[in-house]
């Protein structure tokens, strides 16, 4: 997939995306264009003087012209749809499984005694994701290599390894049922220490991604109906080749009928050309999705999860006279860092050292204003607790 940016404001006529090449459709359309000018060009300096009735035939001409574009169009409407399909259903594959297994990382016991067991059942979960996620991108893809990274597979069974080979067809579904055997004997063992209600929201999650994996295998398997195409490419080749004719008789000037006859051929063109781009978008141009980009993002997401910062929040500690009080708010920019927000007594280290952070005076000072009424409250409320508890009146008296 191509990455660039919007417009500036210094280049409102987009020439800096006008001249990008890679991935553009342009180059294919001006070769199919050119040569429906040309003749237009040897139409007009042949038949330009010979009369004809051009009220009838500019009436069909424009009316042919309008079919064909509503037909591009409909195409490029129907690809697009299957891009942004095929998009957001590898986002919710990856998102699911990924938090699938951020589940069964926190469901994890905390004994000592099965620390261990716990770091073996982790370390063999991200390897059986990884290899999941990889089968499923196998699956949908349409390229020429369909190579993807996974983690390492040492430690896994080799037999285990050699059945995957042999049903590589089936990978998916044999990988699933193998992370949901290690889920029920992790259970059993004492490695997760979740109840079963909330274990089988996992299997929910790692289930609805299949799911999701057959949604998007039938972007690749079914493609744009042939009769469609057909039709299509047949129209679009009979207007190149009556397009020229028609400017050539009908318009007097040379340059301006050669001129028509270019750009409406390759408007046409490349619609067409943009829908057949981006129909298919699980395979290896320039504008397909970037399947590998989505393998390695959670390879990295998996290892992260592994790390015992990750794993275990950090503590927290809150002075007393700050129970019952609002919390103040501190601006954060992009570059900013959290460290730097704190203080840390044993590493000699001061909150605000780089002064990224700035405080909102505005908003500390109507809260200053809140906690000092909300003390007063709490004050009188004391008060008439221990003037009841002393056999004084009541509020409701006074």
């Amino acid at each position: 997939m191509i990455e660039y940016q919007m417009q500036k404001w210094y280049d409102l006529f987009g020439f800096s995306l006008l001249c990008r090449v890679s991935g553009s459709v342009f180059p294919m359309s001006v070769g199919q264009a050119a040569p429906a000018a040309v003749l237009a060009g040897v139409v007009w300096f042949y038949l330009n003087d010979v009369d004809s009735e051009g009220g009838t035939v500019s009436q069909a001409w424009f009316g042919f012209q309008f079919a064909l574009g509503f037909l591009t169009v409909f195409r490029t409407q129907l690809a697009y749809s299957r891009y942004w399909e095929g998009a957001t259903l590898m986002g919710r594959i990856r998102g699911q499984w990924f938090n699938a297994t951020s589940n069964l990382f926190a469901f994890c016991s905390v004994k000592e005694e099965k620390e261990h067991q716990v770091h073996h059942f982790q370390q063999y979960l991200v390897r059986l994701v990884s290899l999941l996620h990889c089968a499923a991108l196998q699956q949908v893809a349409d390229m020429e290599e369909e190579c993807f990274e996974i983690l390492q597979v040492q430690g896994i069974e080799p037999t285990g390894l050699k059945f995957l080979d042999e049903h590589g067809e089936e990978r998916c579904f044999i990988l699933l049922q193998w992370i949901q055997r290690l889920i029920m004997d992790s259970q059993a063992n004492g490695v997760l220490s979740a109840p079963a209600p909330i274990i089988s929201r996992v299997f929910q999650e790692f289930g609805q991604g299949i799911v999701n994996i057959q949604d998007a295998e039938k972007l690749t398997t079914v493609k744009f109906p042939f009769p469609f195409a057909q039709t299509l490419s047949f129209m679009l080749v009979l207007t190149s080749v009556v397009t020229p004719i028609v400017s050539g008789i009908l318009i007097e000037q040379l340059h301006w009928a050669v001129l028509f006859t270019f750009l409406s051929v390759f408007s046409l063109f490349s619609i067409n050309n943009i829908a057949m781009e981006i129909e298919l978008p699980f395979g290896d141009d320039a504008n397909d999705l970037p399947l590998h980009e989505l393998q390695r993002y959670l390879n990295k997401l998996l290892n992260m999860l592994l790390l015992h910062g990750t794993q275990m929040p950090p503590k927290f500690s809150c002075d007393e006279k700050d129970l019952g009080k609002k919390i103040g708010t501190t601006i954060l920019s992009e570059d900013s860092s959290l460290y730097d927000l704190v203080d840390d007594i044993p590493n000699h280290h001061v909150a605000n050292g780089n002064h990224d952070a700035k405080v909102n005076p505005h908003y500390h000072e109507a809260l200053k204003n809140e906690n000092e009424d909300l003390k007063k409250r709490l004050d009188s409320a004391v008060t008439w607790k221990r003037l009841a508890g002393e056999g004084g009146p009541s509020p409701s008296r006074i």
